[in-house]
């Protein structure tokens, strides 16, 4: 029912001409797809409810970064995230990169490609576990199940990566040891999951380095918090550490100081939930 009504608001909204000639020439399913890509634009600048930063103020130098884009790029980011991702990467050349959520390895060969020095350490489901079985509920089964062949095997950077396997809500992170200097949390969606992920992972993390949350903005008033996407109410709990919203995407962004450390250590004590 939420979903009928939400699709019956979004028609109403964004009903004009373009729409009507689109469902005119190419069908339903067309506009269907027309109107939830609007929709998801309208969202994309979510610094509505948080402040909004710029790659410039975060990366002030001149940076020359590659794309990766295979055909396939579907459930992946979007050009201008994976862009921006590519251009911090480039101008921080951190030594040690965590990911935390594979998918298909699209994001982790970027990471390698723009880090030449670095070495990449990403973290994923074992393919053959149940979703259902894990520690936390993580609404992603749609994801999960769409996981396959990655993007860098065969590739020269695979060589710095080092493939992970398990749930990170019980993860062994002493695999992964100290000194990481960048981080990206794009695993499961659920509030659990995300704040679970983000205290699991701050102790590794090296003064000055950079954490990034994926897919912030992506629930509305129409979704109850917790229903799919808990990135947003997780950055809304923490707003005051000093995270902001790169402009154009869904990334949270945090620079780790000293200050901003301890303020979102106070945030996730105890640093595991049930």
């Amino acid at each position: 029912m939420r979903h009928v009504a939400r699709n019956i608001i979004l028609t109403l909204n964004y009903l004009h001409p373009a729409a009507i000639a689109l469902a005119m020439r190419s069908g339903p399913v067309a506009t269907r797809h027309y109107l939830s890509e609007i929709y998801r634009c309208s969202k994309t600048d979510a610094g509505l409810y948080l402040p909004m930063v710029t790659l410039e103020e975060i990366a002030p130098i001149s940076t020359e970064f590659k794309v990766s884009r295979p055909w396939d790029w579907g459930g992946s980011m979007s050009i201008t995230e994976i862009s921006s991702i590519c251009h911090l990467v480039a101008a921080r050349a951190p030594r040690k990169v965590l990911e935390i959520g594979s998918f298909r390895g699209f994001t982790t060969l970027n990471l390698a490609i723009n880090s030449p020095e670095g070495e990449i350490h990403t973290l994923d489901l074992p393919l053959d576990v149940n979703p259902a079985t894990t520690e936390f509920e993580s609404n992603d089964l749609e994801i999960i199940n769409a996981r396959g062949d990655y993007y860098y095997e065969g590739r020269k950077e695979a060589a710095r990566i080092h493939q992970h396997y398990g749930d990170t809500a019980t993860f062994d992170y002493n695999k992964i040891g100290m000194g990481v200097d960048f981080c990206l949390i794009d695993a499961a969606h659920s509030y659990q999951y995300v704040r679970n992920d983000t205290a699991r992972v701050l102790p590794l993390m090296t003064d000055n380095s950079l954490m990034l949350w994926h897919d912030y903005g992506r629930n509305d008033f129409l979704a109850a918090p917790d229903h799919k996407w808990g990135v947003t109410r997780f950055l809304h709990e923490i707003a005051d550490v000093g995270v902001r919203i790169l402009r154009g995407t869904s990334l949270g962004v945090l620079v780790l100081t000293n200050g901003t450390r301890e303020r979102l250590a106070n945030h996730l004590h105890p640093s595991i939930i049930s």
